[in-house]
């Protein structure tokens, strides 16, 4: 919890210890509710900020993943450029053009 939602919940417990000492005050009464929606304000902002920094992360992580799938996909393409037999690929190669433009 943070320092701001600590201090809304002590202040609300003792709202809450002189309200019920005195059930029929509404001064005490007053106080009781408001620091309830003090806290209850304290609770959403630092849920709101819980949740900015998960999304953050998820962004981080999201880059990252897309990074080393790119790392991945460029290793593999190597990987299988090399097991390529040498003479298959210049073969490849120097026929590519001979059946350019024609239909089968």
């Amino acid at each position: 919890m943070s320092a701001a939602l600590d201090a809304a919940a002590r202040a609300l417990g003792e709202a809450r210890k002189v309200h019920e000492r005195r059930p029929g005050d509404l001064r005490a009464e007053l106080v009781f509710e408001r620091a309830r929606a003090d806290f209850e304000a304290a609770r959403a902002a630092e849920a709101e900020a819980r949740a900015a920094t998960a999304d953050a992360r998820r962004a981080s992580l999201r880059t990252e993943m897309a990074r080393l799938k790119r790392e991945f996909e460029d290793r593999a393409r190597a990987l299988v450029a090399r097991a390529r037999p040498k003479r298959r690929r210049a073969q490849a190669q120097a026929l590519g053009p001979l059946f350019e433009g024609r239909p089968f």
